[in-house]
């Protein structure tokens, strides 16, 4: 099995930590943490891809999830 390390700063690791909690993950689980935000993302990136939008609707409309990441990738597709 293959291993990955990477270098934080603050920042990072007070998001990845938030996402730890909001996803129900123990401390000790960052490959599992890794596992269900890759998941998240690749399924983003698709559907980006594929020419469709993110939107979160809610009580105040509904916002489109824009990002620069996402930016590029539809650059590369037209």
């Amino acid at each position: 099995m293959s291993r990955f390390q990477a270098q934080t700063n603050a920042v990072l690791d007070h998001e990845l930590e938030d996402l730890r909690e909001r996803l129900g993950l123990r401390a000790d689980q960052k490959a599992d943490l890794l596992r269900e935000v890759a998941g998240l993302a690749a399924w983003v990136v698709r559907q980006s891809a594929a020419g469709r939008s993110i939107e979160a609707h809610g009580e105040e409309g509904a916002e489109v999830l824009v990002h620069p990441a996402l930016e590029r990738l539809r650059m590369r597709e037209d």
